[in-house]
């Protein structure tokens, strides 16, 4: 078991793999928090009497690029998951440590 050369390979993909999607997982976070902004921003400028219609198109397409953004992040992180998820499953069912 010790002598396994391919140990310390998965380790080390698994301690990367981690930082990585810890990483995006924080850039997600601030991306959800700037697109919370945007849109109260977005809401109040809606409601003021003399809108600036210009101001609301740009807020509205900010917010849509920044929706992007979180699901594009979303998605790569949750397909880092299921990858390394079905590899360590079905690793386990062909390898015996």
């Amino acid at each position: 078991m010790s002598s396994s050369t391919l140990r310390q390979f998965r380790h080390t993909s698994t301690i990367v793999a981690l930082e990585f999607v810890s990483c995006l997982a924080q850039i997600a976070a601030e991306a959800r928090k700037a697109n919370s902004t945007t849109n109260r921003q977005l809401e109040a400028e809606k409601k003021k009497s003399s809108r600036n219609e210009g101001r609301i198109r740009a807020l509205d397409q900010k917010l849509k690029d920044g929706e992007e953004r979180r699901e594009a992040i979303e998605t790569v992180i949750k397909d880092i998951f299921n990858m390394y998820v079905q590899f360590s499953g079905s690793r386990g069912r062909r390898m015996s440590y």
